[in-house]
């Protein structure tokens, strides 16, 4: 039985089964438990089913005629509007190849049939638990980007006031200038935080525009150029003659780019150099011809073991890649997130001798 009435009288659940004798048998079990069911006899009428009925989660059989239930969960996962409804696979097989082939395929679960009740209530109340957590997180993380960033408002706005007075010392001017800094790094950290857990949830709406990317370059070289020069580092650019626009979300681009540039000055030694490259690069297939902004951003830092180049793209990751120090941020989580909005990759590699590259491509 279930232990949290609450959870399932709230849950809508969709059982995708060509046996009837399965789908009565499932759904008297979970309606008994208090959840909303749809049933669908087959996979073309499953993907039409959560256009209407929304599910929370889906119960999806494997062997079915015409669309079988891998295909249908990677349509299911291919669509923006269902890619993150949970599906547990349903299957009278029990072979491991199978079984990973569910999960590669973008599965949560796998139950082997004939089923028991009492598993199939755990599992699904399982998966409607992990559901509830990621929602609970996003809301919780609009509440506190909400919560602190009127006070933190109060305090930037305040330390550049009296940046601008000279009655101070200059001791007390230091003082204010990291007040300030770190005020302002910690609001991009929020805008960070609330930007992943909107795409985290696909519900992040781009807002595109044309822009000339060199201007926007040059731009975010300016406000950086002090920062480097606090640590000695030079910071250079190649930039293409031609002014060529891009249609992207400007706001989160340039951000993406003022994240890989804040890294790059943060883990770089001193007396070092970072440079910022910038290149078109020309795809061509038989039906279109088409453009591929590359931004590289390339330090002689410390660089970033093999092992974790992958690791550091992960939300809320935690890598020791710095002296042994544990890391744990959304910097470049966020900038993988922006690539892959705008249908782009992120690649880290090393520079040698020392350093690393790291590409962004949209």
């Amino acid at each position: 039985m279930s232990n949290d009435p609450k959870l399932a009288t709230k849950a809508k659940i969709l059982i995708v089964d060509d046996q009837l004798e399965n789908l009565r048998l499932l759904a008297e079990i979970l309606i008994g438990e208090g959840y909303e069911i749809r049933k669908a006899i087959n996979g073309s009428t499953a993907l039409m089913g959560v256009e209407t009925f929304a599910p929370d989660l889906i119960l999806l059989d494997v062997n079915m005629p015409e669309l079988d239930g891998y295909q249908v969960c990677q349509k299911l996962k291919n669509n923006r509007a269902t890619r993150n409804i949970p599906i547990i696979f349903l299957s009278a097989s029990d072979q491991i190849d199978n079984k990973i082939k569910a999960f590669e395929v973008g599965g949560v679960d796998y139950i082997t049939k004939p089923f028991q009740v009492l598993e199939v209530l755990a599992r699904v109340q399982t998966q409607l638990k992990v559901k509830r957590f990621y929602q609970i997180r996003e809301s919780l993380s609009k509440t506190i980007v909400h919560d602190l960033k009127n006070p933190l408002s109060v305090i930037t706005v305040g330390s550049s006031a009296l940046l601008r007075r000279n009655c101070l010392t200059e001791n007390n001017l230091e003082i204010l200038r990291v007040i300030n800094s770190n005020s302002q790094r910690l609001d991009s950290l929020l805008n960070d935080l609330l930007m992943v857990a909107k795409m985290d949830a696909d519900r992040l709406v781009l807002h595109k525009s044309e822009v000339i990317i060199t201007e926007l370059l040059t731009s975010v070289l300016k406000r950086f150029k002090i920062a480097a020069q606090e640590k000695q580092i030079k910071l250079l650019s190649v930039l293409p003659k031609l002014q060529k626009t891009v249609l992207v979300d400007t706001n989160l681009l340039q951000r993406a780019i003022e994240n890989l540039l804040s890294n790059a000055i943060k883990f770089s030694n001193t007396n070092s150099e970072i440079m910022v490259q910038v290149d078109y690069e020309e795809n061509q297939d038989n039906s279109n011809s088409s453009s591929q902004l590359s931004i590289k951003v390339i330090d002689q830092g410390i660089g970033i073991k093999s092992e974790l180049q992958q690791q550091i793209f992960e939300s809320y990751n935690t890598g020791e890649y710095i002296d042994g120090v544990p890391q744990i941020g959304l910097g470049l989580s966020f900038c993988r997130m922006v690539a892959e909005a705008h249908q782009g990759e992120i690649l880290v590699e090393n520079n040698h001798p020392c350093g690393s590259i790291f590409t962004l491509r949209i």
